[in-house]
């Protein structure tokens, strides 16, 4: 009986004491959740719509040069392309590099003024294509990002003059050129997965006028000097695909995970 007392009192204190040490020893703490980054290069689509503004003039003082219509609407549907870059520092601020190219149906049309041309004249401008190269740059909470963005913008547009029957040089006559111009805007983008966010965004385009219609015969009268006046305002949204978790170039561009944490 006292053999027996003994090693139940042995292997009391053996138990006790490996369950002390088990409570001593460091434990390996559950991995902390996964902090999103906005860092990482991307593609997407993005559509919306645009309106804005055009007017034909002549460079000049009068009679040579003023406006040859006044100021119309145009407006219409774009749709395109968008890719970049974005890279985050800190927890908050992230800084991107982003082009886009948009097919563009915006137009407008209105009969010219005198006394600089003739009121039965009509002028139409349409734009076939629109891009932009930007940066953004903006404050980021978790998988929101509000950012303001700008840099440079061009895009095809088509001058057209119809003259009515019944004078020298009836028809329509058209040329298209290229237009390059600056833009600014503003925007908000939120990432519902890992690789793949949804952005709404706003931007202003104002275009430096070019010379349209060079070489065109001298009878007419809109032929050799006339400008194109050009802005727009684009309201669009954007789905993008982020495929890379690093900036290549940027510092800590591919930042090693965390060290675990341990506790006792």
């Amino acid at each position: 009986m006292n053999k027996l007392l003994l090693g139940s009192f042995a292997i009391a204190l053996t138990l006790g004491g490996s369950a002390a040490m088990a409570a001593d020893m460091p434990l390996k703490a559950p991995p902390p959740p996964p902090v999103f980054s906005w860092t990482g290069c991307y593609v997407g689509i993005e559509g919306g719509y645009a309106w804005g503004r055009s007017r034909d003039f002549y460079l000049g003082l009068p009679p040579v040069g003023g406006d040859a219509t006044p100021s119309f609407d145009v407006n219409g549907g774009t749709a395109g392309i968008e890719y970049g870059c974005n890279q985050q520092f800190g927890n908050y601020w992230v800084f991107g590099l982003e082009g886009d190219f948009s097919w563009s149906n915006k137009r407008g049309s209105s009969f010219d003024i005198a006394p600089i041309s003739n009121p039965l004249f009509q002028s139409t401008t349409r734009e076939r294509w629109i891009s932009t190269s930007r940066a953004r740059i903006g404050w980021a909470w978790d998988r929101a990002w509000l950012y303001v963005t700008g840099g440079l913008a061009a895009a095809r547009v088509e001058a057209d003059v119809t003259i009515p029957v019944g004078f020298a040089f009836p028809g329509t006559y058209s040329d298209t050129r290229t237009l390059y111009g600056w833009t600014v805007g503003a925007g908000f983008e939120y990432a519902f997965w890992n690789n793949l966010s949804f952005k709404a965004e706003y931007l202003y385009v104002r275009f430096d006028d070019n010379n349209y219609f060079i070489g065109v015969p001298q009878p007419l009268a809109f032929a050799n000097n006339r400008h194109i006046f050009l802005d727009n305002n684009i309201v669009r949204a954007g789905l993008n695909w982020r495929f890379t978790d690093c900036v290549f170039g940027f510092p800590g561009g591919c930042a090693p995970p965390p060290a675990p944490v341990y506790t006792k």
